[in-house]
């Protein structure tokens, strides 16, 4: 996935509940509920969204995240690992 600072990224978890980890402080949250615990990680419920902000002062690069399944307890494929990248 491609962005730019400030761009606006949103998550939909679909058929399990799910465990997020990003790069710490590379997002900042949309709104309240997508603050993400210590900096980097979040937990959300089948059918829940998950809304972030690339930080301003994200340096352009390739980050790698993960996102752990918990239904088959695995972590989530096709594309592994999860990458954005900042343009």
């Amino acid at each position: 996935m491609k962005v730019k600072k400030k761009d606006k990224i949103t998550w939909i978890v679909e058929g399990t509940h799910s465990y997020f980890q990003f790069p710490l402080e590379l997002f900042d949250p949309v709104d309240a509920e997508d603050s993400l615990k210590s900096g980097y990680t979040k937990f959300l419920k089948e059918g829940k969204k998950l809304k972030l902000k690339v930080n301003d002062d994200a340096l352009e690069g390739t980050y790698e995240y993960a996102v752990f399944c918990t239904t088959d307890d695995v972590f989530e494929v096709g594309g592994s690992p999860a990458r954005i990248i900042i343009e």
